[in-house]
């Protein structure tokens, strides 16, 4: 919360869940956005609600400090949402390069990239465009490592021929 709100932008937060931690995070985190009215809390939300959250985010954040196989950040990948975490393993080894990242814990440096990915929509749509693709490739078995990185780097707007 403390990085979106020193994001200029109109683009709504939506924190979609219950708490997982305390419920006095809950309440410290609701009442930090209480004075923001981008923010939303949805509560506990499933099936084709949360296919459509997902569907229709600009971008995904996960600013975790601890996570085991983050499930939240798999399902966005899957949706094709632009994903941002922070750098630890358990996250970062997800988005393979996919996504963006930024050291856990540095509001200020979520802040930028959230900045960052809010300026350029065209970073914002190849991210999203590669988990889509990805899963297509998974889903088709032609996830061969040859096929992903020419998928990757066609993407990112690099020459496919390169080696």
């Amino acid at each position: 919360m403390e990085a979106y709100k020193q994001v200029k932008t109109d683009k709504r937060l939506v924190i979609a869940g219950d708490s997982s931690d305390t419920d006095d995070y809950a309440v410290a985190l609701k009442e930090a956005a209480a004075s923001d009215p981008r923010a939303l809390f949805t509560g506990h939300v499933e099936g084709n609600l949360l296919s459509e959250l997902y569907s229709n985010a600009y971008c995904y954040a996960l600013p975790s400090d601890v996570e085991g196989l983050p499930m939240s950040l798999l399902e966005a990948m899957s949706h094709g949402a632009a994903c941002v975490t922070s750098d630890i393993p358990e996250c970062a080894d997800v988005l393979q390069g996919c996504g963006l990242t930024f050291p856990h814990g540095d509001a200020g440096a979520l802040r930028d990239v959230l900045e960052g990915l809010i300026a350029d929509s065209a970073q914002a749509e190849r991210l999203g465009a590669w988990h889509v693709t990805a899963r297509l490739m998974a889903m088709t078995g032609t996830a061969s490592s040859k096929g992903r990185l020419l998928c990757m780097r066609v993407l990112r707007n690099e020459d496919p021929s390169c080696k």
